[in-house]
């Protein structure tokens, strides 16, 4: 007998069980931001329609009256959340929806696959959507325009991959994990949290709020996978960058020709916030670089804000 054999005979089941999930560690999981520390937008927003901390996009049927926000909290090693509020006196009962969409590179690879997702949830005093009315979710479609997750019932050609609503409100943090196999037909996969009806007039902590989102492949969770917050940082700037240019000018208008590289690579040529133009300068911007191709009508110039989101 061979001495592999004979190492292999030494192991129980729950070993082995063991090597493989450490063997998985590194890299597992398929959420940017799970932990939400990285908020390049700001640390609270009002009815975004859109995202908010990096990578997660937050959305309300019939727009309005909710915000998104960046809370302190202390739990599993986590010290930051993301709280998706119906704001005090709100009288609708719309729904609203936080997620991440990953890109179709990111997907693909899962088909035919098992993934799970894993996350820490808690609701304020005064949640006004039942339990069995608040989704958390795998999600998927069959398009492939990168731009699927919505609110309702998401876009055209959706899939429900996992679904659970909790049988109680959680009121103090709860871990919640479900498991999934990736269809063949599902080109771009997602997760998501929705709230999908509210009663009454909302109070002062109406709230959801999430943090430690991990999805990762296989039918087991494992330990969420921490990151420093310059590797998250890193990791979000493929889609959104705020680049200070430092400069000024000393007479308006005056062309100022001034050309940068950015952080990283950006997913695709990102847009500048704004337009084409800021502060009446024009500018050609790539994956990697921009420049500025006219002058400025202003006599200060200072940040660009890129957005190659999803």
């Amino acid at each position: 007998m061979s001495k592999a054999r004979n190492l292999a005979d030494s192991y129980t089941d729950s070993e082995i069980d063991n090597d493989v999930i450490d063997a998985k560690a590194g890299r597992k999981n398929l959420i940017i931001n799970g932990a939400m520390q990285v908020a390049q937008r700001g640390t609270s927003l009002a009815s975004p329609q859109n995202y908010s901390l990096d990578r997660w996009k937050s959305l309300r049927y019939a727009a309005g009256n909710y915000t998104v926000s960046q809370q302190i909290v202390d739990v599993d090693g986590h010290s930051k959340a993301l709280r998706v509020q119906r704001n005090a006196g709100d009288t609708s009962g719309n729904s609203f929806a936080v997620n991440q969409p990953l890109e179709a590179s990111t997907s693909y690879p899962l088909k035919n696959k098992q993934v799970t997702l894993t996350l820490w949830l808690r609701v304020g005093a005064d949640f006004s959507c039942t339990a069995e009315n608040l989704d958390i979710l795998i999600g998927g479609t069959t398009s492939s325009s990168e731009t699927f997750m919505n609110y309702g019932t998401f876009a055209d050609n959706w899939i429900n991959i996992a679904v659970h609503s909790p049988s109680t409100l959680p009121t103090s943090w709860t871990k919640y994990t479900l498991t999934g196999t990736v269809p063949s037909s599902c080109n771009q996969v997602g997760v998501a949290v929705q709230a999908k009806v509210f009663s009454g007039t909302a109070g002062a902590n109406d709230w959801f709020e999430i943090t430690g989102v991990q999805l990762e492949l296989g039918s087991q969770a494992t330990d969420f996978e921490y990151r420093s917050y310059g590797e998250e940082l890193a990791l979000c700037q493929r889609y959104y960058q705020i680049i200070p240019t430092g400069y000024t000018i000393t007479t308006a208008p005056e062309f100022y020709a001034k050309s940068g590289l950015f952080l990283g690579v950006m997913r695709t040529v990102p847009t500048l916030l704004g337009g084409s133009t800021l502060n009446g300068a024009t500018f050609i911007i790539s994956e990697r670089s921009w420049q500025q191709l006219s002058a400025a009508t202003t006599t200060t110039f200072g940040t660009l804000w890129l957005d190659a989101e999803l």
